[in-house]
């Protein structure tokens, strides 16, 4: 997910059936290996060494910075292994292109048909030693157009990768388990997911964690911690470490609160500073690795902004794995993003309602973020996009991507408060969720949103409706005026409609020089000139004409000065809005919004 800001805008089971199941599994895998191999292959299978990885900086220097891995394996009896390397991750493809100087000691390597794929061959059952470098994607620091670090940083004092875009990994072995090494420099501070830090005591590492996880080194990294959460930074931001240390283990720990989880497990996060860019002067963006998140972003990003991402981000490590087969299968070659309004939607939801119920924010904010949402959703052009065309056209068009997040958590709220509403056997989302995740451990391969509209239509029938009409039809959702509790009204509100009342577009090209001002637009109007440089934004979302636009700019003399204006069109537009009720409780466990134990 990535934010760029230019215009203002596991249940745990109890530790003895965790042994039976160990060992109920230990006893079956003992038979297939007696009923499917000769003894001495099974013999063989049950003493093959983990997949060793082990990552270093290489010590002759070639012309560009590169890193060196090492990796080590058992062949199996055909004596033959497709070595699969890095191939794409979050839309960025070819990553094997970073893969150079590929080495092996004691084996073959050939080519394949796929230009991914390196055919390693030695005597069967020997263990193979191969190496190789990884280059980088980026020549200098990185900025806000940069590929974030889904494809490789790595710079001559300092990294940042993802083992999806580094670790290559073979077909046709006898383990899947695997060990790390980080064999760099004394004077460079190492942090990943696949620390021994990073993983409960006596847990081994598999292929999987290896390939899903993050890892940054630098002789200007700082690690702080707060209890077993850390945080590992590259580069300066206007927030202090402290105050996002205190953001991340705060959000971490409400989120496995919410979910059930041990507050206190070990989780990483990475956090590099990039460059702002007249396309991009504000942006962030990330992903949740195992047991982790990695992201990125500008010096200048605000709390308030931070804390939503990492709410939302951090949601993910349980509502995109843990909760059933996501639309199109595991196996999927197709992107299908049909399901993004219950996995971003959801995400957005509680995002918020993490923040508020936790106290990060108040209220007032609670209720000014959700009115700038349900402006953006009344005058979307694809409000009333089916979820079929919102699917197809995810990657293709931001506004229907866009969407996907706004109606996603707008139908969460009115199924939220429908189920905590019912007039006998109450229940909430939250409590939903929970179950879904538990039923959906024993049932992975159920689809997740087939098994949350089961769970939603057996607790509450009446809210069919709400997924024929309003998720697969598009058809535009309105609140009723007590949707949000005893603390906030909603009603519906006549708005003019909003005019930035310059080019956006043409002002980022040019490096944020304003270009296109409308001479009988608000802009102007309120003293915006052509050639005046945006140089920070102070108030005003886009979309919204509720709320004064207001830059402070550089003039071409030099002069700096704070313009205000209010970016009201001459259209109309109908949307709903949230009030606060004067002296109702501002708490939200006090105005139906707390957590459902």
């Amino acid at each position: 997910m990535r934010y760029i800001i230019a215009f203002g805008r596991e249940e745990r089971e109890p530790k003895d059936m965790r042994n039976i199941r160990i060992e109920c599994l230990a006893v079956v895998a003992i038979c297939l290996c007696s009923v499917a191999l000769s003894p001495q292959a099974c013999a063989a299978t049950a003493d093959s060494a983990p997949i060793s990885y082990s990552l270093s900086i290489p010590k002759t220097a070639g012309p560009s910075p590169s890193l060196r891995v090492d990796l080590a394996f058992d062949l199996g009896s055909s004596g033959t292994a497709d070595l699969n390397l890095p191939r794409s991750f979050a839309g960025h493809g070819q990553l094997w292109r970073y893969i150079h100087h590929i080495e092996c000691s004691d084996c073959e390597i050939a080519a394949a048909d796929d230009p991914w794929v390196r055919t390693v061959s030695a005597a069967p059952g020997a263990r193979v030693h191969i190496s190789y470098l990884v280059g980088s994607s980026i020549e200098g620091e990185p900025t806000a157009e940069s590929e974030q670090p889904y494809a490789p940083w790595i710079l001559p004092s300092w990294f940042y990768i993802g083992g999806e875009a580094v670790f290559a990994w073979p077909d046709e072995v006898r383990s899947n388990s695997a060990d790390f090494h980080w064999k760099g420099p004394t004077d460079y501070k190492f942090a990943s997911t696949l620390d021994p830090s990073a993983h409960a005591p006596g847990a081994s590492l598999t292929v999987s964690d290896v390939r899903k996880s993050t890892l940054m080194g630098g002789r200007d990294i700082r690690i702080a911690k707060d209890g077993r959460i850390r945080l590992a930074i590259h580069g300066e931001f206007q927030l202090s470490d402290g105050e996002l240390l205190k953001a991340v283990a705060t959000i971490v720990r409400i989120e496995r609160r919410f979910w059930g989880d041990l507050e206190d497990a070990p989780f990483l996060v990475t956090l590099a500073s990039i460059a702002p860019t007249g396309q991009a002067p504000g942006a962030m963006s990330g992903n949740a690795k195992q047991r982790g998140f990695a992201m990125a972003m500008t010096p200048n990003m605000p709390l308030e902004r931070v804390e939503r991402f990492l709410a939302h981000e951090t949601f993910h490590n349980w509502n995109r794995r843990k909760l059933g087969m996501r639309a199109g299968g595991a196996t999927s070659k197709k992107a299908d993003e049909s399901d993004a309004w219950f996995i971003e939607g959801f995400a957005d939801y509680y995002s918020r309602l993490f923040l508020y119920r936790s106290g990060l924010v108040e209220l007032k904010d609670f209720v000014r973020d959700w009115n700038e949402q349900l402006i953006e959703y009344a005058q979307s052009p694809a409000k009333a996009a089916t979820n079929a065309e919102i699917g197809d056209n995810f990657f293709k068009n931001p506004t229907f991507e866009r969407m996907a997040y706004l109606r996603g958590e707008i139908v969460a709220a009115k199924i939220d408060r429908t189920l905590r509403n019912l007039p006998s056997n109450p229940t909430s989302l939250d409590e939903v969720l929970r179950k879904q995740r538990a039923i959906a451990a024993t049932n992975p391969d159920k689809g997740a949103v087939e098994l949350f509209e089961e769970l939603v239509l057996k607790a509450a029938p009446g809210l069919s409706s709400v997924f024929s009409q309003n998720v697969a039809n598009g058809s535009p959702m309105k609140w009723p005026p007590n949707l949000f509790g005893s603390c906030i009204i909603v009603s519906d509100v006549d708005l003019p409609s909003f005019d930035r009342g310059f080019d956006a577009a043409a002002t980022a090209a040019a490096d944020m020089v304003v270009s296109g001002v409308e001479k009988d637009g608000p802009a102007y109007a309120g003293g915006l000139r052509e050639g005046m440089r945006l140089l920070k934004h102070i108030s005003g979302s886009a979309g919204d004409p509720t709320t004064d636009y207001a830059w402070e700019v550089e003039l071409p003399s030099g002069q700096r000065k704070t313009i205000r204006w209010k970016p009201v069109g001459d259209g109309a537009l109908h949307a709903q809005r949230l009030a606060e009720i004067s002296g109702a409780p501002v708490a939200a466990s006090s105005c139906g919004l707390g957590a459902s134990e």
